[in-house]
């Protein structure tokens, strides 16, 4: 009995030491999300407010069990967080929405996992073969010419059809796409 009395005497008297008291009225956050996303979006941002103006270090998560999504994030000072999910969601349902900051109501929602009515195309892998320009290590080193293929799916309900993509860089003085476009 005296291990009892201790722990409650420990956790009512100190209290639990990652229970984040709230030092005045909670506060209502204003979150936006979007409503419902594609199977195998890539990103997804929240924003969070207070009477119009931005939340910074507001905690998010996001996630969908089944399909293995967790991701989590502090908002920026313009009260925003984008995640990027990897794994994406893979099928349809509900993806939570958790939203917490000290001495604000917490918000949970959910954001819908679609298939989409038309077609939609999703990245879903892409490699590196430097085999014929390069070391074959399967890595882009400087010097090197390489190969990347991509693999997109088609997610949504109708085929696709005259698709097009093109590859980037965000370097050009250290990068050179010599084979941008590509058709699926």
């Amino acid at each position: 009995t005296s291990t009892v009395a201790y722990y409650f005497d420990m956790y009512n008297l100190l209290s639990e030491p990652t229970l984040s008291l709230w030092t005045r009225q909670p506060r209502p956050l204003a979150v936006s999300y979007p409503g419902s996303v594609p199977i195998g979006f890539g990103t997804f941002e929240v924003t969070a407010t207070f009477e119009g103006s931005p939340v910074g270090d507001a905690l998010v998560a996001v996630r969908r069990e089944t399909d293995g999504v967790f991701e989590s994030g502090y908002t920026d000072a313009q009260g925003k967080v984008t995640f990027t999910l990897d794994p994406g969601p893979s099928t349809v349902g509900a993806m939570e929405v958790t939203v917490t900051r000290h001495d604000c109501r917490p918000h949970e929602g959910t954001s819908q996992v679609i298939s989409p009515d038309s077609a939609w195309r999703d990245h879903r892998s892409h490699g590196v073969d430097d085999s014929a320009g390069g070391d074959g290590d399967g890595m882009a080193n400087p010097g090197e010419t390489i190969v990347m293929p991509v693999t997109v799916e088609n997610v949504g309900q109708q085929p696709g059809t005259g698709l097009a993509g093109t590859l980037a860089t965000n370097t050009p003085a250290w990068a050179e796409v010599l084979d941008a476009a590509a058709t699926f």
